[in-house]
């Protein structure tokens, strides 16, 4: 049996909630970097530490 393996990742990672991001590489590190900003707020608010 032949298997596409994007077609596996791509739809169990849909199944797992993730959404598949298009664009070029500026694009993407702009959705990293806002949702670095959005959880690093999160987290502050929260009191969260790292363990060490």
């Amino acid at each position: 049996m032949l298997v596409n393996f994007n077609l596996l990742f791509l739809s169990r990672s849909v199944y797992e909630g993730a959404l598949p991001t298009l664009g070029d590489g500026l694009q993407y590190s702009k959705v990293i970097q806002s949702k670095t900003k959005k959880w690093a707020e999160i987290i502050k608010k929260s009191g969260a530490v790292a363990n060490s």
